[in-house]
Parts: C-alpha cells; sequence; structure tokens
C-alpha cells in the first residue's frame, strides 16, 4: 500500500491535478511525500500542487505543500473536503474517510474508493458496484477492486481522472 500510495501522488499532480488531502498521515501523507518528491524533480511548486486541509488550529502533520484550514473541527473539515475537491479517491481509510466517502455520494462527486486492502473503503466499493450503470465508470471499479492488483493501477486512476476532466470540460 505505501508504494502504491507514493505512486499515486506522483501521477495525480503529473497528470495537472491538485492533490488535496486530509492532512493526516498514512496514505495521504505518502501520496502528498510522492507527489512532492516528482514535484522537485520538475522545477515545479510544491505549494501550487499539494494542499492539506485540516481544522482551524491543527498544525500540519507533514511538511508536504501548503496547509488550508477549513472547519472548526474534523467533522466540519470532512465536509469541506468533499466540498472543495472535483474527484476523490479513497484508499483504505477508517470511520473519518467513511464520513468523507458518504459526504461525496451526497454531492454527486466522482468518487473511486479503492477496494483492495482493508479499510472503509471495501464496503463503499462494493455498494457502487451494485448500483453502477455507466460502462467506464465499472470497468475502473472493477480494475481497483478486492482482487485487484497494484501494478499499474496508479497510472490507469491518472488516466481515468484525465477522461473525466476532458469529459468535463467538453460538455
Amino acid at each position: 500500500m505505501e508504494e502504491f500510495s507514493l505512486v499515486l501522488g506522483r501521477v495525480i499532480v503529473s497528470r495537472g491535478f491538485i492533490l488535496v488531502t486530509g492532512g493526516v498521515s498514512g496514505v495521504g501523507e505518502l501520496a502528498s511525500r510522492g507527489a512532492a518528491d516528482w514535484l522537485r524533480k520538475q522545477g515545479m511548486s510544491i505549494d501550487d500542487f499539494i494542499i492539506s486541509l485540516l481544522p482551524f488550529g491543527i498544525p500540519p502533520i507533514h511538511p508536504y505543500g501548503r496547509v488550508i484550514h477549513r472547519g472548526r473541527d474534523w467533522r466540519e473539515r470532512r465536509r469541506e473536503l468533499a466540498r472543495f475537491a472535483d474527484y476523490f479517491i479513497a484508499v483504505s481509510g477508517g470511520e473519518g474517510t467513511l464520513d468523507e466517502m458518504e459526504q461525496v455520494i451526497r454531492l454527486g462527486k466522482p468518487l473511486l474508493p479503492i477496494g483492495r486492502g482493508e479499510g472503509t473503503a471495501l464496503p463503499i466499493w462494493e455498494k457502487l458496484m451494485k448500483e453502477e450503470r455507466d460502462e467506464a465508470k465499472r470497468r475502473m471499479l472493477e480494475r481497483v477492486g478486492p482482487d485487484a492488483d497494484f501494478d499499474g493501477m496508479a497510472e490507469e486512476i491518472g488516466d481515468y481522472l484525465v477522461s473525466l476532466r476532458e469529459k468535463e470540460i467538453g460538455q
């Protein structure tokens, strides 16, 4: 999971997206580190592409990117995170990640829960697999399911995000 998270962060920023995380340790920190390493090698500004969203008064947990404070507590910050970003990828996660995914679903924003591994992303993945009718989204969900191989997955996720962005631009 560690290597996947590092690669996923790199892929997200290399495709021109801004990486927004909940600002805590774990997958978000690893993705931020992977993104920061890639940005440094490209001579690009880390603060322009990596954002940690934290509640007011909470100091940064890791040194990657800039911090934006939103919400008086973690619950409000999770709600703000759901509003803040355009696309969401959830890897593993606990109760906070589950709350974020539920907020994203309520807002109708694209969500890609990585169903492989432990955590709250798996039950949401299962729910979306039962309900998804769009063939392209369904194929991507199948690619990130419980039996999926991490090899090449981050690159495929990056391509999928680009296709979502292109679809929005075309509308």
